[in-house]
């Protein structure tokens, strides 16, 4: 989370604000309170809601949203419920996961920029909900659970390795994550929980953006003995299309 503030910051501060947050954590070792993150994202498993009526599939071309300049990706741990479940226990939020995917939480990121510092809802509504993408191919959870806190995952644009991250070290339990997503609401089987971001696995934290015609290739070290992809290639956008200025 302070890795992507200190990202929106460098793409879209303005050069005051870009001097104002280096001086700050040169001085005091610390962000500035503004690029923390809250409270609660310490207590529980924040999520949002995204729009499944924009899920795409591994090899479709992502349309670039009409309202964005700058698109990002973000690889996920996709997370997919096999058992009805709701105002459950941690035990039985774990029990209700069936299996794995790769998720793709495309990003518009001059619009999230926009949307945290002047929107009423944040900065994860419209940045958002216009597209996810998700692998063909579904692990057993009796295959991942073992070792989901273990895997390796990597991010590949035209070929060119951009970055490689793992799942170690998160702040919930996957349990967790199910038993507040369930937390007086119903969760069926099929439904999709992400992970959020694996740790610099998104053009934010990595300082470079994908561009339209671009294919983008998330791999997750899923299945035993070769990584589960998904690939998306970038349809045209508009004129200086992920340009930060």
């Amino acid at each position: 989370m302070v890795n992507g503030a200190r990202g929106l910051v460098a793409a879209f501060g303005s050069p005051g604000v870009r001097r104002v947050a280096k001086v700050f954590e040169s001085v005091t070792g610390n962000v500035l309170p503004a690029m923390r993150p809250k409270a609660n994202y310490y207590r529980d498993p924040q999520f949002y809601m995204g729009n499944h009526r924009s899920v795409i599939p591994d090899g479709a071309t992502l349309e670039w949203p009409s309202f964005a300049r700058v698109l990002d990706f973000e690889l996920e741990l996709g997370i997919v419920i096999a058992k009805p479940v709701k105002d459950c226990d941690a035990a039985q939020g774990r029990a209700a996961i069936g299996g794995f995917v790769v998720l793709n939480d495309w990003t518009a990121r001059d619009t999230q920029w926009d949307d945290t510092r002047r929107g009423t809802f944040g900065g994860v509504v419209k940045a958002k909900t216009f597209a996810n993408a998700m692998s063909a191919v579904v692990v057993t959870a009796d295959e991942v659970l073992p070792r989901w806190r273990e895997l390796t995952g990597r991010v590949v644009v035209n070929g060119e390795t951009w970055g490689e991250g793992t799942t170690k070290g998160p702040m919930f339990d996957l349990g967790a994550v199910v038993k507040y997503a369930a937390s007086g609401e119903q969760l069926l089987p099929g439904d999709v929980l992400g992970s959020g971001t694996i740790p610099g696995l998104c053009g934010l934290e990595m300082g470079r953006f994908p561009r339209p015609g671009d294919e983008v290739r998330l791999e997750l070290d899923l299945a035993a003995g070769a990584p589960v992809t998904l690939t998306n290639r970038i349809g045209g956008g508009p004129a200086g299309a992920a340009c930060p200025e």
